[in-house]
């Protein structure tokens, strides 16, 4: 994944003009608007990102790096539908499927292991 990507602070919108693909600065132990589904590890990084989504359907979020992934929208988390990922594969750690409608997304990322990871938000067309 492209690691030359803009870098978005955590809380932030992500712009059009930054595409589908960004680097999100994390912090240790930084608030979620939603507690994450999984148990945290303070110790690790964390954050988040808005997007607005303009149209409903399936949509990978693929990580360069390991960490956990929360999608929320309006104020609940959505469920996977289908993941992937190699602990060994550099630059694409991993990828889960949501289905997702047209509305803004909180992306929660946390237990990442360090304070930059590269984001890809990919709609699928199967």
């Amino acid at each position: 994944m492209n690691a030359t990507a803009d870098v978005v602070e955590s809380g932030s919108m992500v712009r059009g003009t930054q595409g589908n693909v960004f680097i999100l600065a994390l912090k240790h132990g930084a608030g979620l608007p939603v507690a994450s589904q999984r148990s945290t590890d303070p110790e690790k990084f964390s954050g988040f990102a808005i997007l607005p989504l303009p149209s409903a359907g399936d949509y990978f979020i693929s990580l360069s790096q390991e960490g956990w992934i929360d999608a929320i929208q309006n104020g609940v988390p959505a469920a996977s539908t289908a993941h992937a990922g190699d602990p060994n594969c550099p630059g694409l750690r991993k990828s889960v499927r949501f289905t997702l409608s047209a509305s803004p997304l909180t992306l929660e990322i946390s237990n990442a292991t360090s304070d930059r990871i590269v984001v890809a938000v990919t709609r699928t067309h199967s």
